[in-house]
């Protein structure tokens, strides 16, 4: 995930792991977290606008938008596709 075009969405582009636009700091915020961008360092994943994508840019640190709850996935078991 990256926002190396600068749009007003985050990217899922192949970047070189070295580009700073592809670097996310996790901050806890109220028993969330925030993800910062190293490379815009102002600029915070959100969903602010009801876009249907994650958005960046610069957001209070209360705004609920930009609050994420990570969850650990252990497994993963795709269901059975059956020919009909």
């Amino acid at each position: 995930m990256n926002i190396e075009n600068l749009q007003s969405y985050i990217e899922c582009t192949g970047v070189p792991v070295s580009f700073w636009s592809a670097q996310w700091a996790l901050e806890s915020y109220d028993g969330y977290t925030r993800f910062r961008n190293r490379w815009q360092s102002g600029d915070y994943m959100h969903i602010e606008n009801l876009t249907g994508y994650v958005q960046h840019g610069s957001l209070f640190a209360g705004s609920f938008s930009s609050h994420w709850s990570l969850e650990l996935v252990t497994s993963f078991q795709p269901s059975a596709l059956r020919a009909r």
